[in-house]
């Protein structure tokens, strides 16, 4: 799933690489989990600010500018708007708000939904595992910059979050997994 600025990538990730990117929400079969799979960025309530300089950025016009740019431009011209690298302190009280409206977003998502097992969304960064319903999860992937967290899938088996550790390989993630209270 595409972050907030991956919509600019172009064909590279797909053609040169090989990746699959989607830059909507998607339902797709995962693990044998019915899954909505979506970046985040303007679900829920709020948000209207990011909102609409989301419809800016995804423009035809901006895309298309922005390919006529240097990559070493756009590096950095996406780091200087982007507030990913400043998050080593941790997630500002803006990124749990909306982590908090997300979880409720995805929540109700799967209330409403029996078909679905599991809603899969990253914007914030924040990790988060809940066991909504029995068999039902919504999970916040978190980021590999101040985590360094990722979601495992296994068919037969409840989604996993995990941290990468000093480089040594993978450990179950602490930050609230569970089931909802």
């Amino acid at each position: 799933m595409g972050g907030n600025h991956d919509w600019w990538s172009g064909t590279y990730l797909r053609d040169e690489v090989g990746l699959t990117l989607y830059h909507d929400p998607v339902e797709l079969e995962l693990a044998g989990f019915r899954t909505l799979l979506a970046h985040g960025d303007g679900l829920g309530a709020g948000d209207l600010g990011y909102r609409a300089l989301r419809l800016l950025l995804r423009s035809r016009p901006t895309v298309w500018a922005f390919r006529w740019l240097h990559p070493d431009t756009g590096a950095r011209l996406a780091r200087f708007v982007s507030k990913t690298e400043h998050r080593l302190a941790g997630p500002s009280k803006a990124e749990v708000g909306r982590s908090i409206v997300l979880e409720k977003w995805a929540t109700e998502t799967l209330e409403q939904r029996p078909d679905l097992d599991l809603v899969i969304v990253g914007h914030t960064h924040i990790p988060a595992l809940l066991e909504v319903e029995p068999g039902r999860y919504y999970v916040n992937a978190g980021d590999w910059v101040h985590h360094w967290s990722y979601l495992v899938l296994q068919a037969g088996q409840a989604p996993r979050l995990e941290i990468w550790e000093n480089g040594g390989g993978p450990t179950s993630h602490p930050h609230r997994q569970g089931a909802r209270t």
